[in-house]
């Protein structure tokens, strides 16, 4: 696992920017990487996790920063207005391709971000507690539907 995470954080690294990031001096600052989150959430957690193993395999620092806000949308266009230096890095999940789709960014993604290295995966599912009286998704919309009181409290996404 150790050298996964080193392998999967050098690849940002070594590969973020402009053909300058590639010069023989390279890292010689500190490497920021912003993870657009409230700090003590997943993504936080996996990159403070990956620091130790990085001071190893790296010249240089790797400063990691929250910058939440605007569901995601402050970090990532900070990351976006930064130079392509490979000193700046976004550390994010698939919201900032959702976030350009919906115009809330202020330009298209994928026209000044790139996605440069998978990390880690993901396996969203859903859970219900081990005495429910369902084991599948369809037995608790079979009971919705026969009893719509259980499905009156609906949650929406309210995102940016």
């Amino acid at each position: 696992m150790k050298n996964i995470l080193i392998a999967a954080m050098a690849a940002i690294i070594f590969s973020a920017g402009s053909v300058s990031a590639f010069a023989a001096d390279y890292p010689e600052k500190p490497v920021r990487v912003i993870f657009p989150n409230n700090a003590g959430g997943g993504y936080h957690t996996m990159l403070l996790a990956m620091q130790p193993y990085l001071k190893d395999a790296l010249p240089v620092p790797m400063v990691v920063q929250a910058m939440p806000g605007a569901g995601t949308v402050t970090g990532d266009r900070f990351v976006a207005e930064q130079p392509a230096d490979g000193y700046t890095l976004l550390f994010i999940h698939e919201a900032v391709l959702q976030a350009g789709a919906m115009g809330t960014l202020g330009f298209p993604t994928l026209e000044k971000l790139q996605p440069i290295a998978e990390v880690a995966k993901s396996c969203p599912a859903t859970y219900a507690r081990a005495d429910a009286p369902y084991s599948n998704l369809d037995e608790p919309c079979r009971l919705w539907k026969r009893q719509p009181r259980y499905g009156s409290r609906r949650r929406e996404y309210r995102g940016p």
